[in-house]
């Protein structure tokens, strides 16, 4: 089998997560490791490579969520609660 590109590991790594049990919270606000293990099992099951040095250095953030939050994901203020 074909090694997976880029975003065809970004979009398995995310349907994987939506198949979980038990839900993952990834936020600025909830520790790193969970998010950071989740990676690396799924990494380690595909067989992906390791990190390159300085890898983030190549790396952009979209500036905007490019989709509005799930109807059950409202935010604090959407929900009614302080900010």
């Amino acid at each position: 089998m074909d090694k997976l590109s880029a975003s065809e590991a970004l979009f398995g790594f995310a349907a994987w997560l939506t198949s979980l049990e038990m839900p993952v919270t990834f936020s600025s606000h909830h520790e790193a490791g969970t998010a950071a293990q989740l990676v690396g099992e799924f990494c380690k099951a595909n067989n992906l490579a390791e990190p390159r040095d300085f890898w983030h250095l190549n790396l952009v953030h979209p500036t905007s969520r490019p989709t509005p939050l799930a109807p059950d994901t409202a935010s604090p203020i959407e929900a009614g609660e302080p900010s």
